[in-house]
């Protein structure tokens, strides 16, 4: 077991919409086998320890409120893991979500998107704007992305959740400085063909410079809206070529938090990397609904 901590380290279940830990399609998949162990199975009976020691949601909320809060996924695996993991050949067992552009990326005028309410506040009320059944899974999942955009950054972290493509740019602008330009990174769509589960071998990678990054995360939502956060402690950023099993390639974004000394001691990352806040470097991986903003740099 301490072959799994030490090299795959950290996998996350996101629960979808419904509620559930784990999809159809991932329990159709055929079983990732890593130093020998059943990589699902291992993480479902983790999943179900931490649940059994902390309460239903508990490092859920403390992923979502260090990583992100929220995604337009069914399900997911975030991987986790360290710096020193990204060398030629190493294989990491990842979960990349198809994502269909002809329902990813939708947002909606700036003008229209400012003239409906987006609060916990408004809730029964954008059920009925929306059609939306009460007690639905998508009501479930339009009520946590209201509340997570409702969660007040601090002096460590500027969060904002964006309802247009022009608010977006703003934030943005508003973190970089208004004659700043910037650049906008993001995992290149993956195949319908590509498995749910996987292993990915990892090719190459190179660091983006990047002296303040903000991340933004895509939330369940009738149109698209993003959750940006933007910390103060040292963020690094990666683009890194990986080649799953059956042969498809992705060039996955990667950010780094170097810096973990301020996240919840009980976060499952430290459970299963096996080390302390402050002690470790957290990197995972982006999927494709998900952005990372960086400053283009002046050369000198």
């Amino acid at each position: 077991m301490g072959n799994v901590s030490f090299i795959f380290l950290l996998l996350l279940f996101i629960v979808h919409a419904s509620g559930n830990i784990v999809s159809q399609e991932m329990k159709d998949a055929a079983p990732v086998i890593f130093d020998g162990i059943n990589v699902l199975q291992f993480l479902k009976q983790q999943t179900e320890d931490v649940k059994h020691a902390h309460g239903e949601n508990h490092d859920i909320k403390h992923a979502h409120a260090h990583v992100h809060a929220g995604s337009s996924s069914d399900a997911g695996i975030t991987v986790f893991f360290r710096i020193k993991d990204l060398k030629f050949g190493k294989k990491l067992p990842i979960f990349f979500p198809h994502v269909d552009p002809a329902k990813s990326f939708h947002f909606i005028p700036r003008k229209q998107a400012d003239s409906i309410p987006f609060s916990t506040k408004a809730f029964t009320y954008l059920l009925d704007f929306f059609s939306i059944p009460k007690g639905s899974p998508q009501a479930d999942a339009m009520k946590e992305t209201l509340t997570s955009c409702e969660m007040k950054g601090d002096d460590e972290e500027i969060k904002y959740c964006a309802t247009s493509i022009d608010s977006l740019l703003e934030f943005a602008s508003n973190i970089f400085g208004s004659d700043s330009s910037f650049k906008i990174l993001r995992t290149p769509l993956t195949k319908e063909s590509t498995p749910v589960f996987q292993n990915y071998t990892v090719l190459d990678w190179k660091e983006q410079a990047a002296p303040m990054v903000i991340a933004c995360h895509n939330l369940a939502y009738p149109y698209a809206v993003y959750f940006c956060h933007s910390q103060k402690a040292e963020t690094k950023v990666f683009m890194v070529s990986l080649e799953g099993d059956n042969g498809d390639r992705v060039d996955a974004v990667t950010v780094c938090h170097m810096d973990t000394s301020l996240w919840d001691p009980n976060h499952l990352s430290f459970r299963l990397l096996k080390v302390k806040p402050g002690t470790s470097e957290i990197c995972h991986f982006f999927p494709s609904d998900d952005l990372v903003m960086v400053p283009e740099l002046t050369a000198v």
